[in-house]
């Protein structure tokens, strides 16, 4: 069976004329007819395109009995099928008559739903006047007047000139009944009448023939034209009252306004980017529609629904009716115009398919358009085209269409048509190959410059060589998925890689895919060769004629290293030494228990090794030594630690051509620089690729040649292993043991426990690592305190055990120290002097110096030192002494400075022996203490009494010295001062009996007796003053508040306590108020009573002025006289003014 015997429609008979592409317009030509009977007849009135139509229909018929109808909005992409839509209604609308009576109802194949809208529609029509349908694409006549578009369109439908004026003009013939005349007489004349139509204001001809039909219209053919001109003036815009007089007038029937269609195709098209034919259409809808009436419907095509452009919301409000098209709408139409398969032919289909699911099921997988499950139903319809490649063609044919007008509906229907023709004759099970699109959009392509015509003539080039067909079809695949997006969201995952080129190249079911598969990536290996196509990262792209100057370049250095058979010796020999280093360099290397840290040195060359250092590693390769000459050096090397190693010559030409390859295409890519040409740009990606690739195989083939590596044991004895790495550290392991001998002694990894439980004084810190015993003891402490002897540097120290043959642990060798440290075994010291036994840590060890500590203690001695520590307030444990013995001479230099200070106390007593013993350390400093430990005890003792002495006595000197500043004018501080400054300067202050109660009773009694005085007189001067103001008549006048304010302002209305019982009431008092000022209160009092009176006086008599008497001597009644005179007078003057206070 052939693909030709299952279509429902023979693809040797079955034709598009309209090769996909629906144009909307009121044509009526014989090809016009001819391709719109063939549109109707094959109209596929499914999903989107029947819903959309109902959609219409039922808004108009809903809106009909209303004030006007909403306009309708179709969207979708460029070929979605929107203007195939627009114009099936505009002739299922008015049921158009084919001129064999046949009618567009009747032809298509319609839903039962949208057959009954219809046929409402016309029933519904009959009350109006009839049906009609006008149908048009903006800005295919005058520009940008939106307005004269519309009327453009809309005459057109009922055979109107386009032009208003003269759309006019017939319609006023018309309306006179004249058309007819003026026609015949213009054809009588010999002219063409529409001709003469179009030059309405300059033809002879229609001139006379209005006059003729009308001889009353002017005086002239000249005053025709002129009376023409004015009556049907050309426009360059029209107001909407004119446009919607002419519409009316140009479709009405009879004086009644018929159900309208008024469609405008490709609406955003035509509003672009341009805000004034935005609100030209909005104006249109809002203001033209409204008056039309409820008869006229908008129908308005574009791309994106109004929503998803931000100008196109604009008019949103005017079209709130909308239909989208989608891409299944697409696929729908070409299975039923062209794949439609037949009844009895779709189970052998299946079975064919199904057979061979595996096949198309695995095509792109991994890709966004990869086999899904909802595909299977789709396997049928779609047949010979298979999901995934409609998929992949839908992808390509969005990408190569940069101006957005070549996709989908009129596209693939095309393209699908095609396919069909070319397969029919195959045998069943042959299906659409993915480089089918390649030639079908070539010329396309080539056109709009995403084709390069040098990539087109080398993919043409491939069909003249072996395999050329399958060539040819690789590079047609390449060219395409590269036009693919590669990024971002709309990267689908498809590269042009072996696999998925294999995928797209199966085109027989039946035979399978193994072989095809197995010649793809031959046939790649051959292309990039050849130069026609290169490998960038991970996917193939098609050569450029700048791609081909960088592979010649890439060539020629190359061929250059090849043939320099030193420099290419040089380079392998690097790169070995370099890649062993990398893979040498990663290597841990830990040791024992305590997982030492240790390393290894890598040597190559001829001459061996340095030694002393870190365990050698010599390397040496087949290309320089025989492998016999590294093994006898091994074997004379002995027990030494040393590891020997023989890189074998092996893959050597295939390692030379690696290496060439790696070196060319960095020379390359260095030497043609950064290019700026989108050309230049791919071929450096691509000949990084290269540079990538061979340093993988290079990297590889090395790696492969290392792990050959023999190693061997100073001795002679193989290290066995698979990797280089294993074997060179399995040997150096076992040279560990030869190089630190002794490092079992401290192999450990509880060292820093130890050091933990030395700093916090335990004495037993070595448990941690299982020593029972003396410090000096363990083996790492032995071991330590033979290399101190008389002094060694900590520096010193750990750089000797962590050398062979020991290699301790740090830890280990600083634990060591500590411990014998705090033991007193070892003493330390640093630059700013001795360390105190507990005053070692790892951080000071470094630039501390050690010595072994020489003195020995008695058990006696150290329950003597105790005793000591213990008077000191100390509670010493056995192996605390050290740590004490600083605190105690610390506490007796404290005490000390309590034990005496300035006049009047004793002086401080003598502490240079004490810092000559806090300067000694470790046992050197406890013997010392204990040979000075009957004076320190003593000294102990009397510090400790004094100072308490010293706490019981000071506080009453203060007091004494207090009493004696306040009592500085009384007689008695003349007989006490004298004693005070004598004990002050003999410092006698500890004396027995205590000088100071008997110096302090005596002026307290003074001071007692005169505060006493001093206030009864401020009490006897208080009393009278307040007996005074009580007897006066303006302080009787006043309210107790006043009294209260004017005794608190005048400072009279309490006095001071005094409390004089004891002498700390004694200094309490002195210290609110001093002895001096209770004198000048009691002085002071009399005056400020008198200034109460006057303030009481002032408050009573607001304008009361206060006259100071003169002061004057009288010796005489004369004198007297004259004084009294001169009072009288000023008195008189001031009462003029008010009440005068005297």
């Amino acid at each position: 069976m052939n693909n030709r015997e299952v279509y429902e429609k023979d693809p040797s008979t079955n034709r598009l004329l309209n090769n996909g592409v629906a144009k909307v317009s009121s044509g009526q030509s014989d090809s016009e007819l001819d391709t719109l009977r063939y549109e109707v007849g094959n109209f596929v009135c499914d999903g989107q395109y029947a819903d959309g139509l109902a959609r219409v229909l039922s808004t108009y018929l809903d809106h009909l009995d209303k004030a006007e109808q909403p306009g309708v909005w179709v969207s979708g992409f460029f070929g979605s099928g929107k203007s195939h839509l627009v114009k099936l209604l505009q002739h299922l609308w008015i049921d158009y008559e084919f001129p064999d009576k046949a009618k567009a109802r009747g032809l298509a194949k319609l839903p039962e739903k949208v057959r009954e809208l219809l046929t409402e529609l016309s029933n519904r029509a009959k009350r109006f006047g009839g049906l009609h349908a006008a149908a048009g694409t903006l800005g295919a006549g005058a520009g940008d007047s939106v307005r004269l578009e519309v009327m453009r369109i809309i005459f057109t439908s009922v055979g109107l000139p386009e032009d208003f004026a003269r759309a006019n003009f017939v319609m006023w013939l018309r309306h006179e009944k004249l058309e007819g005349a003026v026609r015949k007489h213009v054809e009588q004349a010999g002219r063409d009448y529409e001709l003469e139509l179009a030059n309405l204001y300059v033809s002879d001809a229609m001139a006379k023939a209005v006059l003729a039909a009308r001889p009353d219209f002017a005086q002239s053919p000249a005053d025709v034209k002129l009376l023409l001109e004015k009556q049907f003036p050309e426009k360059a815009d029209v107001s909407i009252d004119d446009m919607v007089k002419a519409a009316k007038r140009a479709v009405a029937r009879e004086g009644k306004p018929p159900c309208t269609l008024l469609v405008l195709d490709e609406v955003q098209q035509y509003i672009g980017d341009s805000v004034d034919r935005a609100y030209a259409i909005d104006v249109l809808q809002r203001q033209f529609v409204p008056k039309m009436g409820a008869t006229l419907i908008v129908v308005a095509t574009g791309q994106n629904a109004l929503s998803g452009i931000p100008l196109l919301q604009k008019i949103q409000g005017d079209f709130p009716v909308a239909v989208e098209l989608q891409d299944t709408d697409v696929e729908q139409v070409t299975r039923e115009v062209v794949l439609k398969k037949k009844a009895t032919a779709e189970t052998a289909v299946k079975k064919l398919l199904g057979d061979h699911s595996g096949e198309i099921e695995r095509q792109l997988a991994g890709s966004k358009i990869a086999f899904v499950p909802r595909d299977r139903v789709l396997l049928v319809p779609d047949y010979p085209i298979l999901p995934v490649r409609r998929r992949f063609w839908e992808k390509v044919l969005r990408a190569v269409d940069k101006a957005g007008t070549g996709a989908q509906l009129r596209t693939q229907l095309w393209i699908v048509y095609d396919a069909v023709q070319q397969t029919a004759d195959k045998p069943l099970g042959t299906v659409i190959g993915g480089a089918f699109l390649f030639e079908h959009i070539k010329t396309r392509v080539l056109q709009s410059g995403v084709l390069l015509q040098e990539l087109s003539e080398t993919i043409a080039r491939q069909k003249q060589e072996e395999d050329g067909d399958l060539r040819y079809q690789i590079c047609a695949l390449i060219f395409l998925i590269g036009q693919l997006p590669h990024t971002g969201p709309a990267d689908a995952g498809i590269r042009a890689n072996p696999e998925t080129l294999a995928d797209l190249l199966v085109t027989d079911l039946t035979k399978g895919s193994s072989k095809l598969r197995k010649r793809v990536p031959e046939l790649l290996d051959k292309l990039v060769a050849s130069g026609a196509v290169m490998l960038v990262e991970d996917e193939y792209r098609m050569q450029t004629r700048e791609g081909a100057e960088w592979n010649q370049a890439f060539h020629e250095a190359r061929n250059k290293l090849l043939n320099e058979v030193g420099k290419l010796a040089g380079e392998r020999s690097q790169l070995l030494k370099s890649q062993c280093g990398e893979i040498l360099k990663k290597a841990k290397l830990l040791h024992g228990t305590s997982k030492e840290a240790r390393k290894f040195d890598l040597h190559f060359g001829a001459d061996a090794p340095p030694t002393g250092g870190n365990i050698p590693v010599w390397v040496r390769d087949g290309w320089d030594v025989p492998e016999k000459t590294v093994l006898a050096d091994a074997r004379a090397a002995g027990d030494a630690a040393a590891v020997f190693g023989f890189v074998p010559k092996r893959q050597d030409d295939e390692l030379k051509q690696a290496v060439a390859s790696y070196y060319a295409a960095t020379a390359t890519i260095q030497g043609k620089g950064t290019p700026t040409t989108p050309e230049g740009m791919e071929a450096r990606k691509a000949m990084e690729t290269r540079q990538e690739q061979a340093l993988r195989t290079r990297d590889g083939l090395i790696n492969d040649i290392l792990n050959e590596t023999a190693v061997y044991m100073a001795g002679g004895d193989p290290v066995a292993g698979v990797l280089l790495e294993a074997k060179v550290l399995d040997g150096v392991r076992t040279c560990l043991d030869r190089l630190y001998s002794q490092f079992h002694q401290a192999d450990s990894a509880d060292w820093h426990k130890v050091i933990e439980r030395s700093r916090k004084g335990d004495g037993d810190a070595l448990a941690a690592v299982s020593h029972k015993g003396d410090p000096e003891s363990h083996p790492v402490s032995k071991a330590v305190l033979a290399f101190v002897g008389s002094g060694k540097k900590g520096t010193d120290i750990r750089k000797q055990f962590g050398g062979p043959p020991y290699g301790w642990p740090q830890d280990a060798v600083d634990a060591a120290l500590i411990v014998l440290t705090a033991a007193g075994s070892l003493q330390a010291r640093t630059a700013t002097g001795p360390v105190g036994k507990g005053g070692l840590d790892q951080k000071n060890i470094a630039a501390a110096e050690f010595r072994v500590e020489s003195i020995t203690l008695t058990t006696v001695e150290l329950i003597a030192l105790r005793t000591l520590f213990k008077k000191g307030g100390f509670n010493t444990t056995p192996g605390q002494e050290s740590a004490h013995a600083a605190e105690f001479l610390a506490k007796l230099v404290k005490l000390a400075e309590e034990a005496g200070g300035d006049p009047p106390l004793p002086k401080q007593p003598g502490t240079t022996h004490l810092s000559d013993l806090a300067g000694r350390v470790g046992n050197d400093q406890l013997k010392a203490i204990h040979d000075a430990k009957d004076r320190l005890g003593q000294e102990v003792t009397e510090w400790q009494l004094v100072k308490e002495l010293i706490t019981k006595r000071f506080p009453r000197w203060r007091q004494l010295t207090a009493l004696l500043h306040h009592a500085a004018d009384l007689p008695v501080a003349a007989e006490v001062r004298p004693e005070v400054e004598a004990v002050e300067a003999n410092r006698t202050l500890l004396a027995d009996p205590d000088p100071v109660p008997g110096l302090v009773g005596k002026l307290a009694d003074a001071l007692r007796v005169a505060l006493k005085q001093t206030h009864s007189a401020c009490t006897s001067a208080h009393d009278a003053g307040m007996a005074a103001l009580d007897a006066s008549l303006v302080w009787q006048k006043l309210l107790p508040q006043q009294r209260y304010d004017l005794l608190t302002k005048n400072w009279v209305r309490t006095l001071p306590t005094v409390e004089v019982g004891t002498t700390e009431e004694i200094l309490g008092t002195l210290g609110t108020v001093k002895l001096n000022e209770l004198r000048a209160i009691s002085h002071a009092l009399p005056g400020q009573f008198s200034h109460a009176v006057t303030d009481a006086a002032k408050l009573l008599e607001p304008k009361a002025q206060t006259i100071t008497l003169p002061s004057s001597t009288v010796k005489d009644e004369a004198e007297l006289q004259a004084w009294l005179d001169d009072v009288k007078a000023r008195v008189l003057a001031k009462l003029k003014e008010g009440p005068v206070i005297l």
